[in-house]
């Protein structure tokens, strides 16, 4: 992607992540104007960085719904007797790539618990999309991703690719 456009996305991001933290101290969800320009940064930082993934990606490569980062965090399996410890391979608004330590099946749903750094730790049902038995790795897709869980993700893979790109 040409600078204008990188330098573009690290100010939509800057600005994304100060409105973030604004209503984060403050405890007071955002305005309907704040709402509406989060929602351009948001889709603005999107197009970006699938525009980016695509223009790298190999002739026939699939074609991704959210863009995705090599964010690696730590994902906990809830429901048995005790959590598992899951680790993310890759990250996306959309879903999450884990290792595992077992054979799920394509359309299990998961209870999970992602845990970000400097954020708090939220829940999320996931449902099993493949499965590589080689590597050990599962793609679950989100469902029912509460409005704080998608901005926590949303600043998680935006943070991660801008400041790669």
């Amino acid at each position: 992607m040409s600078e204008p456009n990188a330098a573009k996305a690290v100010r939509l991001l800057a600005e994304l992540v100060e409105m973030d933290r604004t209503v984060r101290s403050r405890r007071q969800s955002l305005t309907l104007s704040q709402k509406q320009r989060r929602a351009a940064i948001i889709r603005e930082l999107h197009l970006w960085a699938l525009a980016r993934q695509r223009g790298a990606a190999p002739p026939g490569a699939e074609k991704r719904q959210f863009p995705r980062a090599p964010v690696h965090l730590k994902v906990q399996l809830l429901g048995g007797p005790r959590a598992v410890d899951l680790q993310s391979e890759s990250l996306a608004v959309g879903g999450v790539c884990v290792t595992v330590s077992f054979a799920p099946r394509v359309g299990d749903l998961l209870p999970l618990r992602l845990q970000p750094l400097e954020d708090a730790p939220f829940d999320v049902m996931g449902e099993v999309v493949w499965f590589d038995p080689v590597r050990a790795r599962a793609g679950v897709r989100f469902h029912d991703l509460s409005d704080e869980g998608r901005a926590v993700l949303e600043r998680l893979v935006f943070s991660d690719l801008v400041k790669d790109g």
